[in-house]
């Protein structure tokens, strides 16, 4: 089967990257939706289109999530909070009647509209091919009673999701918006490709292997872990320090290991032609060994994903050991299941 890439110096198949957001957002795979795996050949756009058609498709199976919204109406009997002032203006309160405001339960809410707003916002995309276009304009059709807004990024901020699947489909639209550009005379929207940039990558990549690890090995304490220096220093020194934090730390029964992922298109660094190991991440490495409190075996590890060959290579000091590993993001997903678990066998 051919792979669709999305960036060649950091090759990750259009179809993998799939899964990586699936657990980086944690909505696992294995409840999302199979249709989306199947055409997940799809340019990175039009993959989003097709995560969102198919999540609001199961959404509004299962019905919307309601709040109360503020409602005004002009009402013969009283309900809620009469309005005295437009209600006089109005003339209202002589023919028995009262402007009032009252809250009622509606799916006109903030994370509803937001998704309304990204399913018009793809629908302007240029080059929508018809099937995810028709799909998109029926989802919105089905949604006419919820209200469009101009989306601003603090508006994913004050939005807490209500399930799993409305927290897919809120990151989905946070990704659009993130990389969302205005087309050629504002005519119509851009997606760029978020992918060549490396911060944001970085971030996907130590998100999916964290959560894969706390989804993979339940019995596993999996998190971030941090480290104090054992330096001697006043309050006041000691604040100087810069924070140390693992990436990713695992504690089974009898292992501990500390990960840290790094996101680059060479894992090497070059001196004089020869390659050798990037000296700022084996520093990292070694100063968690050496300021933690408790000096019983621990592996740690520095992941990258694979852009030519593999490598593997161990470092052993006593009962403490650094290993360089290597993933390939461009092999089938069943084989890079297989070899982050045998990562930490």
């Amino acid at each position: 089967m051919s792979k669709t890439y999305l960036n060649p110096d950091t090759p990750v198949p259009v179809r993998n990257l799939y899964y990586l957001l699936c657990y980086a957002w944690d909505y696992l795979p294995a409840r999302a939706f199979a249709p989306v795996a199947a055409e997940a050949t799809l340019p990175l756009p039009y993959l989003l289109v097709h995560v969102l058609l198919a999540g609001l498709q199961q959404l509004l199976k299962k019905g919307l999530h309601q709040g109360y919204v503020p409602q005004f109406e002009t009402l013969a009997g009283l309900r809620g909070r009469v309005l005295l002032t437009p209600s006089l203006r109005q003339l209202q309160l002589p023919r028995g009647r009262a402007v009032c405001r009252f809250e009622a339960l509606s799916p006109d809410v903030p994370i509803n509209q937001l998704l309304k707003t990204t399913v018009g916002q793809m629908l302007a995309l240029p080059d929508l091919p018809r099937p995810l276009c028709t799909g998109l304009a029926g989802i919105a059709a089905r949604l006419r009673e919820i209200s469009e807004k101009p989306i601003d990024a603090s508006d994913f901020r004050k939005i807490t999701p209500p399930d799993g699947l409305y927290r897919l489909l809120l990151n989905v639209s946070k990704l659009w918006h993130e990389n969302l550009l205005p087309g050629p005379a504002g005519s119509a929207f851009l997606f760029q490709d978020f992918t060549r940039d490396p911060g944001r990558m970085a971030a996907l990549f130590e998100a999916f292997v964290r959560n894969f690890y706390r989804h993979e090995l339940p019995s596993w304490r999996v998190g971030r872990e941090n480290i104090q220096w054992q330096f001697e220093a006043t309050a006041t020194d000691h604040a100087l320090l810069p924070r140390m934090q693992t990436d990713i730390s695992l504690q089974g029964p009898d292992r501990h290991l500390m990960i840290d992922t790094k996101f680059y298109a060479e894992m090497f660094q070059q001196h004089f032609g020869v390659p050798k190991i990037r000296s700022a991440h084996l520093y990292q490495l070694f100063a968690y060994l050496k300021n933690r409190p408790s000096k019983g075996p621990v592996e740690a590890i520095l992941l990258y994903p694979v852009v030519r060959q593999e490598h593997s290579a161990r470092f052993s000091q006593g009962q403490q050991s650094i290993r360089i590993e290597t993933l390939d993001l461009a092999a089938d997903w069943s084989q890079i299941h297989r070899q982050l678990l045998k990562l930490v066998e």
